[in-house]
């Protein structure tokens, strides 16, 4: 109960912080390393926040007198807590060494100055989500 509970968890706040990675890779046409940065300047405080939270909600179940409930609530808190680690220190460079390796055969956004303003889109990463 508690790997399917935590994986759906887990799961959302990734695909929040590659659905803005690949925003910022395709439709503003950023380098790997900036897509990175504007995630983190787009989600980057939404999913800390959230996953705070949520530690902070279950580890008040990890109180509970009744030890099911408890261990529950323990081993989500941990869970969560390592998968908010993994999305802000493992993902990004990650993300940057295997889109790096795939944009060796095609030209970098820098080489083609009007990609963005064919395509009708402004090139200048957001600044709030």
């Amino acid at each position: 109960m508690v790997s399917a509970m935590t994986l759906g968890i887990v799961v959302d706040d990734t695909v929040h912080f590659l659905s803005k990675y690949r925003r910022a890779r395709r439709e503003l046409g950023c380098a790997p390393a900036e897509a990175v940065r504007v995630a983190f300047r787009t989600v980057g405080r939404a999913l800390l926040t959230t996953s705070l939270v949520l530690v902070a909600g279950f580890v008040v179940v990890s109180l509970s007198s009744f030890e099911l409930n408890a261990g529950m609530g323990r081993l989500t808190a941990l869970v969560i807590a390592l998968a908010l680690f993994a999305d802000f220190f493992l993902l990004p460079p990650l993300l940057m060494k295997i889109d790096t390796d795939s944009d060796t055969d095609t030209p970098s956004p820098g080489n083609v100055p009007d990609r963005a303003t064919r395509n009708g889109r402004n090139r200048t990463p957001p600044t709030s989500p």
